[in-house]
């Protein structure tokens, strides 16, 4: 624990604030420390207990003055790092907290047993409820629910082979389930020491456990995994990679007039920056397309007209830029929609300016109901990131006005079936710049791995919460150094519209124990340690070189803009030697495939080996596309999403469709 608190002038940096305890709390955990080093188990537990009971999701500042641990986390983590003598008065619990479970589990009341197993993790009742949820959500194919479930088992208790056994296969299959092969591959290799020769029962059948592993990993491979944001990636399936083939592309056409975002319908300073964007879902054989004021389902083998289409504004307002905090700022625009199982979800704003998350049914666009109730967070809240539909439920960060003192960040957890608020958790105060003219950005669509869930607010913070429970686990305060702000004579909306940002919206990426976080609004790219929130490193982007996160897999991190860069995702050393130049900038966002990497260019599409970052084809959008190619769409790439056995293009204006082929490594990909 650091002796010291963060100094006022990094807190001014980054322009972001947390809720740290006071000294006297931080004197009091001190004390507590002090008693366990001197094994007076009894009086530590009572000073460190009690500071939890009243500040669970207060912060304790490291020696770096930018990194912090949550209340709730230090407690935990000190809790299983004690002797078993040293928590036996915590580990007690009276007759009524089992009777409460027992009741719970009659009524099937999951809130009542998700208290319990949050606030009394290291009791027997406590166990038993963790226990009962990661069985309930495996039961009904809640498996991000589940594995939230099955990692605290992991990190936190002590539990017999027995439960060794039930739960290593229930994490396997969880992650077979979400086409999560990278983690079940490390799951796998963590877990066989200890159950290489335990025989696994699944599906009725009898299996070692190597057999059992095997069949989860075809499964993983032929699935199409929802990466937690909205867009799908590439299933990784057992044969080929697949590349959009020349001439059988076709052109979607343009949006209805009223719904395109370009130059003329927007305020000028948004007119032509990279953040005002539309991030489209594939759900199905169903494209999802968040356009200026309406939601289109659009049906993948037909774009003659929409499956359905619902206006959220009788205005045409949708949700454009608004003014934030003090009045001096605007909030950049982005269009996007987050898919679950059969419901649809995006943002709108009301008649009076609030904000709202509205879920839709897939098959129809029905709107099923807009969080987030009488008193809810979202109420107060004007603007919010783009949501993230994981497991059960749905995730917005949303950034509550509190006039000349800034803007406050939540993370908001709702019920995906009936937007009933599951938490709300108070992440950091975004400092209200005193000059004004300031660009905010919404904050990234929240990511999950390992039962966390990752924000990066892109205003000075990134934060880590407890999926199960909504606790905060720690939080990141990075500097807010943009050298762009240096130019003379440019305020923060000329330099957005001369595209001077750094890197373009888009969501965090965990892998690797790491999460790389790309900011817009500074000048570097960030990694941190996903476990504990420690930097591990920085890459100086100033020049702009660089423009999108792509992604990462088999440790290594791709960055795409006017040259495409691959580095260690644990070090941030190059792997290639030397930043490849594409000639043309990427102008959207690609993905990974297999050991391809697909970017989209100025009218061309590009794929680049992953392993040694050489271009291997550079097609141009109109041999793409069938004859005859329309005028408008010779220039237009955007915004890359695969699935269904296509690719399909999306900007701000138009959308295009390539039908893609299966490519055999050994096989030339095209010119």
């Amino acid at each position: 624990m650091s002796e010291e608190s963060p100094s006022a002038e990094a807190a001014a940096e980054s322009q972001a604030a947390v809720n740290v305890l006071d000294a006297e709390e931080i004197a009091a955990l001190r004390s507590a420390e002090a008693n366990f080093a001197q094994r007076d188990w009894n009086e530590g537990m009572k000073k460190l207990a009690a500071v939890f009971e009243k500040k669970p999701d207060a912060l304790i500042p490291g020696s770096d003055g930018h990194t912090f641990v949550s209340v709730w986390e230090y407690f935990h983590n000190r809790i299983i790092h004690l002797p078993p003598s040293a928590t036996e008065a915590y580990r007690s619990e009276t007759g009524s907290l089992a009777r409460d479970f027992e009741n719970a589990k009659e009524q099937l009341d999951i809130d009542a047993i998700r208290r319990i197993a949050r606030d009394h993790l290291f009791t027997v009742t406590g166990r038993e409820a963790l226990r009962f949820l990661a069985e309930y959500y495996y039961e009904s194919r809640q498996f991000a629910d589940a594995l939230a479930c099955v990692s605290r088992f992991e990190k936190y208790l002590a539990f017999d082979r027995n439960d060794s056994i039930r739960v290593v296969a229930m994490k396997l299959v969880c992650l077979a389930e979400t086409g999560r092969l990278e983690e079940l591959e490390t799951a796998y290799a963590g877990a066989s020491a200890l159950l290489a020769k335990e025989e696994i029962v699944w599906q009725g059948e009898k299996m070692a456990f190597a057999q059992f592993a095997e069949r989860l990993k075809g499964i993983a491979r032929s699935v199409e995994r929802r990466d937690d944001v909205g867009p799908l990636l590439p299933a990784r399936k057992a044969d080929a990679p697949e590349f959009p083939v020349n001439g059988a592309g076709y052109d979607g056409g343009e949006y209805p007039a009223d719904e395109l975002i370009a130059g003329g319908d927007l305020p000028e300073w948004q007119a032509e920056t990279p953040f005002v964007d539309t991030y489209p879902v594939l759900g199905g054989n169903t494209l999802y397309l968040r356009l200026r004021s309406s939601l289109f389902a659009l049906n993948v083998n037909d774009f003659s007209k929409p499956r359905w289409k619902t206006n959220f504004s009788p205005h045409g307002d949708g949700d454009m830029s608004i003014t934030l905090g003090n009045g001096k700022a605007k909030m950049a625009a982005i269009y996007a929609v987050a898919a679950g199982e059969d419901r649809v979800f995006t943002t709108m704003k009301d008649k009076s300016g609030v904000l709202r998350l509205v879920c839709l049914d897939a098959d129809s666009g029905k709107i099923l109901w807009t969080g987030g109730g009488k008193g809810a967070i979202l109420d107060s809240a004007h603007a919010a990131s783009a949501p993230a539909c994981i497991g059960a439920a749905v995730y917005v960060t949303a950034i509550v006005p509190r006039g000349e003192k800034g803007d406050d960040y939540y993370l908001v957890c709702l019920d995906a079936a009936d937007g009933r608020i599951i938490y709300e958790t108070f992440l950091c105060t975004r400092m209200a710049s005193i000059k004004g003219g300031e660009v905010l950005y919404p904050p990234a669509p929240a990511v999950v791995a390992d039962g966390t869930i990752y924000v990066a607010t892109n205003a000075g913070a990134v934060c880590a919460v407890d999926m199960m429970s909504g606790r905060l686990r720690w939080a990141a305060l990075y500097d807010k150094k943009n050298s762009v702000a240096a130019s003379p004579g440019a305020n923060r909306f000329e330099r957005a519209i001369r595209r001077e940002v750094s890197f373009a919206y888009g969501a965090p990426v965990v892998s690797g124990g790491a999460l790389i976080v790309a900011p817009p609004e500074v000048d570097s790219l960030i990694a941190l340690d996903a476990e504990k929130g420690d930097a591990l490193w920085m890459l100086d982007n100033s020049d702009r070189r660089f423009a999108y996160l792509v992604g990462a897999d088999k440790g290594a991190v791709i960055l795409a803009g006017e040259k495409i860069g691959a580095f260690d995702i644990k070090t941030g050393r190059p792997l290639w030697g030397a930043e490849r130049d594409l000639g043309a900038g990427v102008g959207g966002t690609g993905f990974l495939m297999w050991d391809w990497i697909v970017l989209p260019g100025d009218g061309i599409v590009t794929v680049v080996e992953a392993q040694r970052g050489a271009v291997s084809s550079r097609r141009p959008v109109t041999d793409l596309l069938k004859a005859p190619v329309p005028d408008k769409i010779s220039g237009f790439t955007g915004n890359l999403l695969a699935g269904n056995e296509k690719i399909f293009a999306v900007s701000r204006s138009r959308v295009a469709v390539y039908p893609t082929r299966r490519v055999l490594k050994q096989e030339a990909v095209g010119p």
